[in-house]
């Protein structure tokens, strides 16, 4: 017979940690274009500023607000909006896309709209959104070339005419792989980028969106 002796039971102390709360950042200042030097964050706010000991703690950095463009909206609607996020110390991006199910885009009045909001100094602005779907782009008119050369290229030129320092977003897509292909009735994600590479996207735009 053999007889095992257990080892004997070894307790562990665990090494104390901290518990004095790191300070939260300062409130950054806010710059027209500038991208920090790196990754920065931010929130989607619902059209005021809130919250802001609790976004500071985050470190977050930049404020996001959505103007809903139809014809005949006065970009002096971004007014409010830039000067509230600058006034608190935030880098401001401006989401610009249109109204639910278009049959039809005015596309020299949406560029010209843009003109207008970039004079009010927002450190970005996305042109659109979900522009592979037709909840946000007209049906049967789904096109990346469309929109780079319709939308994208032209308000480029408008917004750095007036303010170069605003970043130019490309509108984030819609992630779907349902259409199995791009088509006028939609198109799956990847196959849009790939459409708006090949129509010269990058040279109209200082980064691009993500869903």
């Amino acid at each position: 017979n053999t007889t095992v002796t257990p080892a004997p039971n070894t307790t562990v102390t665990p090494t104390p940690r901290p518990t004095t709360a790191a300070a939260p950042p300062p409130a950054p200042s806010g710059a027209a274009g500038s991208d920090g030097g790196g990754l920065e964050l931010g929130a989607q706010l619902p059209g005021s500023i809130m919250h802001t000991d609790k976004m500071q703690q985050a470190g977050m950095r930049w404020v996001k607000f959505q103007i809903k463009w139809a014809p005949g909206l006065d970009p002096g609607v971004a007014a409010g909006y830039v000067a509230a996020a600058h006034g608190s110390g935030y880098k401001v991006l401006l989401a610009i896309p249109g109204q639910p199910y278009p049959t039809a885009i005015d596309y020299n009045g949406y560029v010209e709209f843009l003109r207008g909001v970039a004079a009010y100094q927002p450190d970005a602005i996305e042109v659109w959104n979900e522009m592979n779907i037709d909840f946000e782009w007209p049906a049967g008119q789904i096109n990346p070339q469309s929109y780079v050369n319709n939308m994208l290229a032209p308000s480029f030129n408008a917004i750095k005419s007036v303010s170069p320092g605003t970043m130019v977003i490309i509108g984030a897509l819609a992630p779907t792989g349902y259409f199995g292909g791009c088509t006028g009735a939609g198109c799956d994600d990847n196959l849009y980028v790939q459409g708006m590479a090949a129509a010269g996207a990058a040279n109209y735009a200082n980064c691009i969106g993500v869903h």
